[in-house]
C-alpha cells in the first residue's frame, strides 16, 4: 500500500535486487514555500526562483527514474500475463473443479493468478508515485512561472514618470533625440 504521506520511498527494481530510495523531504520543505508567490520582491525573487528551479530539477530526475522502472513494471506484467494464461491448459481447469475450459474462464484464471496480481500491483504503485511526483512537479513549474512573469511585468520596473508640463502631456512620450548612438560610423 502507497502512503502519500511519507517523505522517503523504497522502490524495489524489477530485474535486480537493487531499489531505488526517493527522498522527498527537501521538496516538501520547498513546497512550504510555494505561498510566497503572493508576496515576491526582487529581493526575494531570485532565491525562490533558484529553489524552484532546484526542486523541480530533482523531481524530474526522480520522474525520470520511477517512469523508467514502470515500463520495466508494464512490460513484466504483460509477460506474467502471458504465462499465466499459457499455463492454463485443461489439467488447470480440471483443478479447480470445471469440465471445459473457454476464453472467459482462462480469463478468469489469469486474472486471479497471484503473479499477475503482485505484477498489476506493482505497476499500479508506480504509476501512482509518478502521478504523485508530476504533480509536485507542476505545482513548481507553475510557481517558477508566475515569480517570473511578476519579476518581469512591473517589480523591476524603476521607472519613474516625470511631472508632467503644459508642452508635454504625461501621455506623451518624450522625443527622442538623433544622437546616432549605436549607428556604425558609415551610417552617421
Amino acid at each position: 500500500m502507497l502512503d502519500l504521506t511519507q517523505t522517503v520511498y523504497t522502490v524495489a527494481c524489477i530485474e535486480s535486487d537493487r531499489s531505488i530510495g526517493i527522498d522527498i523531504s527537501r521538496i516538501v520543505e520547498a513546497e512550504s514555500r510555494l505561498s510566497e508567490v503572493a508576496t515576491v520582491n526582487l529581493q526575494t525573487a531570485p532565491e525562490l526562483l533558484s529553489t524552484f528551479n532546484q526542486q523541480w530539477l530533482d523531481l524530474n530526475r526522480m520522474v525520470s527514474l520511477l517512469t523508467y522502472e514502470k515500463n520495466k513494471a508494464e512490460n513484466l506484467f504483460r509477460q506474467t500475463r502471458a504465462l499465466a494464461l499459457l499455463d492454463c491448459n485443461d489439467t488447470a481447469i480440471k483443478a479447480r473443479g470445471h469440465s471445459k475450459a473457454s476464453a472467459d474462464l482462462r480469463e478468469a484464471m489469469v486474472e486471479l493468478d497471484a503473479r499477475v496480481i503482485a505484477a498489476n500491483n506493482k505497476v499500479d504503485e508506480l504509476t501512482a508515485l509518478v502521478m504523485y511526483l508530476k504533480g509536485k512537479q507542476d505545482a513548481f513549474q507553475k510557481a517558477y512561472e508566475s515569480v517570473k512573469k511578476l519579476v518581469g511585468s512591473g517589480l523591476n520596473n524603476n521607472y519613474v514618470p516625470r511631472p508632467s508640463t503644459p508642452e508635454q502631456p504625461f501621455s506623451q512620450k518624450p522625443p527622442v533625440e538623433d544622437d546616432d548612438f549605436g549607428l556604425p560610423k558609415g551610417f552617421r
